[in-house]
């Protein structure tokens, strides 16, 4: 079992073996990048909470998600506070500050207990450069982020019914896995509140549509997870 103790940045510092996920930029990989990357790499647990990386900092690390969940949120010159996006097992993160040097436009937070593989910017930045096919899932990883950002920009005005059970879908796609009783679990555990930051709605909106998925028994809802108990009539 390995052992972690706390680093200077909110996290737990270690390296050991770990369970890697089988999805995102992380599953695209080759067996030989992944082992090269892991190489590169320090294994690092953060509590829930803990603010990954903050606005503005200086990019200095790149992360992958083994294990949890977290959120990207940006905060504009008036307070304002808008969640970009959420990332779960094998996502990486901070990889567009790592190419181009630029400052961290948006902040991370671990929503719940989060364990990733943390690289250098610098080694990550050298690795991608070096072995193409390792770049090009990169570059397909990106290229879906900024679709991502597009599909929330221009569905603004639908329905917000639709958007959530869009989300709900994805995440269920990205991160759920079939119970056995023809349901899925998204087991994240994401909050009301998250998800009307992901929407830019009240979660006093998001509160009445799930209220009423509840009651038709096309979702189910706990503490720390999601359950979609019909997807047809999502």
């Amino acid at each position: 079992m390995t052992k972690y103790e706390p680093d200077s940045q909110g996290g737990i510092a270690g390296k050991g073996e770990a369970g890697y996920p089988k999805a995102g930029f992380w599953a695209a990989l080759s067996a030989n990048d992944q082992d090269n990357l892991k190489k590169l790499a320090t294994l690092r647990a953060f509590a829930a909470e803990t603010m990954i990386i903050k606005q503005e900092d200086e990019p200095r690390i790149v992360l992958v998600l083994l294990h949890g969940c977290v959120k990207v949120i940006a905060r504009d010159t008036t307070g304002y506070q808008a969640i970009l996006a959420l990332r779960g097992p094998g996502d990486v993160i901070g990889e567009m500050s790592s190419i181009d040097g630029v400052a961290r436009s948006a902040a991370v937070q671990a929503i719940g207990d989060v364990r990733a593989l943390v690289l250098r910017s610098s080694d990550f930045r050298t690795y991608m450069r070096a072995h193409p096919d390792a770049s090009d899932v990169l570059q397909r990883c990106i290229s879906a982020r900024l679709r991502e950002a597009d599909w929330y920009r221009t569905t603004a005005t639908r329905p917000v019914a639709t958007r959530l059970a869009t989300v709900l879908l994805d995440l269920a796609e990205r991160h759920g896995y079939p119970d056995g009783n023809g349901r899925i679990v998204i087991d994240l555990p994401l909050s009301q509140d998250d998800l009307a930051g992901l929407l830019s709605v009240s979660r006093r909106t998001v509160s009445r549509v799930m209220e009423t998925w509840r009651k038709n028994e096309i979702v189910l809802t706990g503490r720390r997870s999601i359950v979609i108990t019909n997807v047809d009539r999502l």
